[in-house]
């Protein structure tokens, strides 16, 4: 697999292709939550996960879709002397608000 890492437009892509050069998927990182869509902005504050943490957001485009992929985790990571295990969470969106896909990592202290 190859990735070409380019910016357009203020926003940074990374554009992934087979060994054989045909188009995969195109990630592009979005700065701020305001840059989400307001179906999926709207569709994340109703959802369990609204207290947490956003710590990413990725728009990416695969042949015939779009998802959004927002990163999030639970918690803090200190606290009162105590570390606590963080849980974090890849929520898949897709353009018109909809919760696809929940990938959940093992949490781990921190």
């Amino acid at each position: 697999m190859f990735i070409a890492a380019f910016v357009s437009r203020n926003n940074k892509y990374d554009a992934f292709y087979s060994a054989d050069g045909q188009w995969l998927k195109t990630e592009m990182k979005i700065a701020l939550t305001r840059g989400l869509p307001p179906a999926i902005s709207q569709a994340f504050k109703k959802s369990e996960f609204a207290g947490w943490h956003i710590t990413g957001i990725r728009k990416l485009e695969l042949p015939g879709q779009y998802l959004y992929i927002v990163r999030v985790e639970s918690g803090s990571s200190h606290d009162r002397g105590h570390y606590k295990l963080h849980i974090t969470n890849m929520l898949y969106f897709n353009p018109e608000g909809r919760l696809i896909e929940i990938d959940k990592e093992q949490p781990g202290p921190r």
